[in-house]
């Protein structure tokens, strides 16, 4: 018999974070600034209605929805560029394989967009979502200032998160990541994106 995964459930603002020890993470944050103020208020509000009555798998389907729905706006409306300025690219594939090697935790896949970035992993030792997530934009926030000469906030307080539960599950959102830049009408091939596991080897 499988051993059911130790879980966590915690909130930050007003979305429901699952913590999950072993299993993998589908990760997703945004730059500060590529959603419009007024489609946040509209998520939040929507949040606020329906989460409180909403049991978990519920409030899985609610969180999805939202997160597919920012994923279209962001692929269609490119307002901020940032994270595709090959510096910034580079560095922060750099750091996504630096956890990876230093055994914070199993990187599964990758992708760096104009204004958002996914990764999918499993943490390893003490490391949990909230420390590797933290660390992660910390280090990028402080590069990408630098690049485009300017200070303050770089990633949105929020990002979406997701356990993955079954095998299908998980290659189903490696496909995902990896094919993001296609979705978008980036490139037309997945392995000619630079910035991605689909073109930089996981060793």
């Amino acid at each position: 018999m499988t051993e059911k995964p130790q879980t966590r459930l915690f909130f930050r603002k007003s979305l429901p974070h699952w913590e999950v020890f072993g299993k993998p993470i589908f990760d997703t944050l945004h730059l500060k600034g590529s959603i419009p103020e007024k489609v946040l208020v509209e998520l939040k509000n929507e949040r606020e209605t329906k989460l409180s009555k909403a049991n978990t798998k519920k409030q899985i389907e609610i969180v999805r929805n939202q997160f597919l729905r920012i994923e279209k706006y962001l692929d269609c409306n490119p307002k901020i560029s940032w994270l595709v300025e090959k510096n910034i690219a580079t560095y922060i594939c750099d750091c996504f394989l630096e956890g990876h090697n230093r055994k914070q935790y199993v990187l599964h896949a990758f992708v760096v967009m104009p204004n958002h970035i996914h990764w999918l992993y499993t943490s390893l030792g003490k490391e949990n979502l909230i420390t590797i997530r933290n660390r992660f934009k910390r280090l990028t926030a402080r590069k990408i200032n630098k690049v485009i000469e300017r200070s303050g906030s770089v990633w949105m307080k929020e990002g979406f998160d997701h356990w993955i539960r079954t095998g299908l599950e998980f290659e189903n959102t490696i496909n995902y990541i990896e094919r993001n830049p296609v979705k978008a009408g980036l490139i037309k091939n997945a392995k000619n994106w630079k910035w991605s596991s689909a073109s930089i080897k996981i060793k």
